[in-house]
């Protein structure tokens, strides 16, 4: 005698069993992924982590080369690097002809840059992220690639690719006693080659005098503050990308304007939200006093017909410029810039809290077309 079942419940356990093998079927899925996804190589990750301790811990010297594209065009710089076991830096650049003699000192999280003409001192914003290995790590996956020499030192190919899409790619050469990147390449979240820098020769364990990282009493006094308060926080997004970490806030007083810069990154790519005192009319007036003529910038000459090599620029600035979020109020002009596509820098401007959209949503600058803008 057969079992006969209520057809209310052969419908209820159809659909039971059906739910049961979709969710073996996303399990499978899900599983077959993660094991198809390439893995990140220890060995590669230890190289890695201690060749970002070693930039900061040993004391080195050695003539570099940076290139990039910065806003449309190429530069080339060629620079003197020298570093304490302090966490101090001098670089003096050596290359381009008119920037010869410019030095930029970091030391104490502090940045000062020496103009040669027009030989003055002043203080600068550090723009440079330290980096965070463990964020690295979480976020990015290391791979082992082939020998080279670099500088004359033997070094291991280490390749960084993001583990979600839309982050950059860098690839480094790095030594193995001590561990440190003598050679690196990046490219954006759009494939393009943004940067590369290259060590043309290489000397650990120098013994610095401590004249060379002293910081002149001009830069000091020239950047003294005015004893006023800053009356303005640091932005703070309620939305960030997934994987990035605030790593430094601060505000900031130059010749008593107050503006404030925060950092986020996910070991790599780099998110930075800023706000700055908008430009007086006397001001924009200056600015565009001294912009060049159209006569000395080449008259009309298609500057886009072939790529025009950047001769000015501050040698730490490495990369094509990024696509920026722009928006204003009555009294400060808002950015959001970064190494991520621009929908997620648009998610992130709408998410700052108690904006004010004077000037309508905010706008795009179109990347590699230095000016134009495009509204969402």
């Amino acid at each position: 005698m057969g079992i006969a079942f209520h057809p209310r419940l052969s419908r209820r356990s159809a659909r039971v069993a059906a739910a049961g093998g979709s969710l073996l079927l996303s399990i499978g899925t899900f599983l077959t992924l993660a094991a198809s996804e390439p893995r990140s190589d220890p060995a590669a990750e230890a190289l890695v982590s201690a060749a970002a301790t070693n930039e900061h811990t040993i004391a080195y010297q050695g003539e570099v080369v940076r290139e990039g594209a910065w806003g449309g065009r190429e530069y080339r710089w060629r620079v003197l690097v020298q570093h304490d076991c302090n966490d101090w830096t001098r670089i003096e650049v050596r290359e381009p002809e008119g920037e010869r003699g410019g030095v930029m000192l970091v030391r104490d999280g502090q940045q000062f840059v020496f103009l040669p003409d027009e030989k003055r001192w002043f203080r600068g914003v550090p723009r440079e992220v330290p980096e965070d290995p463990e964020l690295l790590r979480e976020n990015y996956r290391a791979t082992l690639g082939e020998r080279e020499s670099i500088a004359g030192v033997p070094t291991r190919k280490v390749a960084l690719d993001g583990r979600c899409p839309g982050r950059p790619r860098e690839v480094r050469w790095i030594a193995d006693a001590p561990a440190f990147v003598l050679k690196s390449e990046r490219w954006d979240c759009q494939g393009r080659r943004m940067s590369s820098r290259v060590f043309l020769s290489f000397r650990p364990n120098v013994r610095f005098d401590a004249a060379v990282f002293r910081i002149p009493h001009a830069a000091l006094k020239d950047e003294r503050p005015s004893g006023n308060v800053p009356d303005v926080e640091p932005l703070q997004p309620a939305w960030i990308p997934l994987g990035f970490r605030q790593v430094s806030a601060r505000t900031w007083e130059r010749h008593g304007q107050v503006g404030s810069t925060a950092f986020y990154t996910d070991g790599l790519a780099t998110i930075v939200v800023s706000a700055r005192p908008k430009e007086t009319e006397a001001e924009r007036a200056a600015h565009e006093k001294d912009r060049p003529s159209k006569s000395e910038r080449g008259g009309d000459q298609d500057s886009t017909a072939r790529p025009e090599v950047k001769s000015g620029g501050p040698p730490h600035h490495e990369g094509p410029r990024p696509p920026v979020v722009t928006w204003e109020d009555e009294r400060f002009r808002y950015a959001v810039m970064g190494d991520v596509p621009e929908v997620e820098l648009q998610r992130v401007a709408r998410s700052v809290p108690a904006v004010q959209w004077a000037k309508g949503l905010p706008k795009v600058k179109a990347t590699g077309t230095p000016g134009a803008s495009a509204t969402p």
